[in-house]
């Protein structure tokens, strides 16, 4: 009949972050348009999900939080290439080098 606060609040929590991973993860080869608008809305979202992994991982255990965890590994390394990205766009890809980005 009742539920732990705990149990609740982790079901809570698996059940929004897995949307919003869903959502971003579905858009992985299409929220392109070739704008920096487009890599700032792409960082925005990343920087939300990553944030949502970090406020998780402080409050929950170890055991519960290891999926946020590797989730917030991923999203990192998204993140650094999204940063990298954005940079090539604004300075016409100057230090771009055979596909490759060099910083």
């Amino acid at each position: 009949m009742f539920k732990d606060a705990r149990a609740l609040d982790r079901q809570r929590t698996a059940t929004s972050f897995d949307r919003a991973l869903s959502g971003y993860t579905k858009t992985a080869e299409s929220w392109f348009d070739g704008t920096v608008g487009s890599v700032d809305r792409r960082l925005a979202q990343c920087d939300r999900l990553l944030h949502t992994t970090r406020a998780t991982v402080a409050r929950m255990t170890i055991s519960d939080s290891s999926r946020y965890l590797i989730a917030g590994e991923k999203l990192s390394d998204d993140r650094r290439v999204l940063e990298g990205l954005r940079e090539g766009l604004l300075t016409g890809a100057k230090d771009w080098t055979g596909g490759t980005y060099y910083e």
